[in-house]
């Protein structure tokens, strides 16, 4: 009999998850009924995410297993928006999909981090404005949250509509707004379903999910024996001098604690090094 897995979603992940959990690791999948995710925090604010975003997942996937009792697995994600890691001028999604185990306790993770995002809010003065931020955002097939905002503080904005799909209502929402306070935000909706650009990076991680389960440790046979450690210090093929590239990955068991390290070959494009370019 094939395991079931309880994806721990409402918002429509299940169409990139599912098709992975079925075909890559053998699993039947349903959904948790009478799930609310939104318990663990909201895009907009009305629910602070408590803990981090592994403590959110984590917490979903838990409440899942509770909701589906004849459920083996959970998976659950979450997602976090910001300034991208590695160029912090930039706005950047970390996507991280959990898988639970009942019977073990065990978790594995998968990971996607990528600047292919299109997370943003403003201040919006007038409806030109506006339509210039949703032609950007990729509206209408990805949604947009309107939000009031009298201090001008972007913030302290307070959702008047999500979801927003429709042209002509955002601009009546436009005007009504700015006739009130002379001014309104604008953010991407970041919920996946109204989301496709998150929605194709949750598949990502999905798989990185998936190639991390399937890689099991030499010596206990637990899977998730996946890289958790990049060395940097790649020598610079110019001067020499240790740069951050990576110079070495190291997969380490969380279970019996066997390791095993991999050195990158070659040397590092002169382009990394804080000698040649400081």
């Amino acid at each position: 009999m094939r395991p079931l897995a309880v994806i721990a979603t409402m918002h429509g992940k299940e169409r990139v998850l599912a098709p992975l959990l079925e075909t890559e690791l053998g699993f039947d999948t349903t959904l948790a009924q009478g799930l609310d995710t939104d318990l663990f925090g909201t895009f907009t604010g009305e629910v602070a995410r408590l803990g981090t975003q592994l403590e959110a997942a984590r917490a979903k996937a838990g409440l899942a297993l509770r909701l589906s009792p004849d459920a083996r697995f959970a998976v659950a994600s979450e997602g976090s928006f910001g300034p991208h890691p590695a160029m912090p001028l930039i706005p950047g999604g970390h996507e991280l999909v959990l898988l639970l185990d009942r019977e073990t306790g065990q978790e594995v993770l998968g990971h996607h981090v990528t600047a292919k995002t299109n997370y943003r809010q403003a201040l919006i003065a007038s409806p030109e404005e506006a339509l210039r931020f949703a032609e950007h955002a990729g509206f209408p097939t990805h949604a947009l949250v309107v939000g009031r905002c009298p201090s001008g503080e972007i913030a302290a904005a307070e959702p008047v509509a999500k979801a927003m799909q429709a042209k002509d209502r955002l601009l009546e929402l436009a005007n009504d707004l700015i006739a009130r306070d002379g001014h309104f935000v604008l953010s991407t909706d970041m919920r996946a379903h109204l989301n496709p650009t998150r929605m194709a990076a949750i598949e990502t991680a999905g798989r990185d999910l998936v190639a991390g389960y399937a890689s099991r440790c030499r010596a206990c046979d637990r899977p998730g024996f996946v890289v958790n450690e990049r060395i940097p210090g790649l020598p610079c093929g110019d001067c020499g001098t240790p740069t951050r590239m990576t110079l070495a990955e190291v997969r380490r068991c969380v279970g019996c604690g066997e390791t095993e390290r991999r050195d990158i070959p070659g040397m590092a494009d002169p382009t990394w090094c804080d000698g040649c370019n400081p």
